[in-house]
C-alpha cells in the first residue's frame, strides 16, 4: 500500500495491507503507526507483544527527531524510511516482496507432496512387483513413476521461475535453501539496505 501525497498516517506491520511491510515474527500484523501533524511526526505502539523503540526505550507515544534511532520489534527503521513513506514511491515495492513469501511456502509445499508420492510409490511398486508380477516388471514401473515425478518438479521449478522472481525487473531467484523468503530478504537487508539484490533500485524491505 502507498500513501498519497496528503496521508495523515502510515502503517507499519507484518500484514501485507501496511504502507510499510516487515515481514518478520517479532512484527505484529498491525505493529505500529506513523501520524503527521503539521510538521511533526509521532510514532505510536498499536499495542504490540515486542514493542516499539526509539533510542532503544520502549515507548507508546513519540514525537520523532530526524536522529532517532527507531525499531519495531527487533527489527531498526531509519526516519528517512518512515518519512518517504508519506510519500508515493515508484520503486517501493515492499508490498509485492512480502508477498513472496507465500509463493514460496506454496512451493515448498508442493515439492514435499511430489517428493513424499514418490516413495510411497516405490513402496507399491516392490508389494505389487514382487510377488504378483515379477521384480523386472516392478522395477521397469517404479522407473516409468520415477521419471514422471522427476518431469512433474521439473515442471514446477519452471513455473516458480515465472513468479518467484524481483517484483520489478523480474529477476528470478534460484530454487535453492539459500533464496528461501527469509533468506533473501535478510541478505537484502544485510547488503543493499533493503533493496533488491540484482541492483535494479527496488525497495523490497526496510
Amino acid at each position: 500500500m502507498q500513501a498519497s501525497e496528503n496521508a495523515k498516517y502510515i502503517t507499519i506491520g507484518r500484514g501485507k495491507t501496511n504502507h510499510i511491510v516487515v515481514p518478520t515474527l517479532s512484527i505484529t500484523d498491525l505493529h505500529a503507526r506513523v501520524t503527521k501533524v503539521g510538521s511533526e511526526y509521532w510514532l505510536e505502539d498499536n499495542n504490540s507483544s515486542n514493542g516499539t523503540f526509539v533510542n532503544d526505550f520502549r515507548i507508546l507515544k513519540r514525537r520523532l527527531q530526524p536522529d532517532d534511532q527507531v525499531r519495531i520489534g527487533n527489527q531498526p527503521i531509519t526516519y528517512r524510511r518512515l518519512i518517504k513513506a508519506f510519500s508515493r514511491n515508484p520503486d517501493d515495492y515492499t508490498r509485492e516482496f512480502a508477498e513472496l513469501e507465500n509463493v514460496w511456502n506454496d512451493y515448498i509445499a508442493l515439492k514435499a507432496q511430489l517428493e513424499n508420492r514418490g516413495i510411497s510409490d516405490q513402496i507399491a511398486d516392490l508389494a505389487v512387483g514382487v510377488p504378483l508380477i515379477g521384480l523386472a516388471l516392478g522395477r521397469l514401473v517404479g522407473a516409468e513413476r520415477s521419471a514422471r515425478k522427476r518431469r512433474e518438479l521439473a515442471d514446477l521449478e519452471a513455473q516458480m521461475t515465472q513468479v518467484y522472481a524481483c517484483p520489478k525487473c523480474g529477476t528470478p531467484f534460484p530454487l535453492t535453501r539459500d533464496s528461501s523468503f527469509q533468506m533473501l530478504m535478510q541478505r537484502s537487508i544485510n547488503q543493499k539496505q533493503g533493496h533488491c539484490l540484482a541492483g535494479c533500485g527496488a525497495i523490497w524491505t526496510i
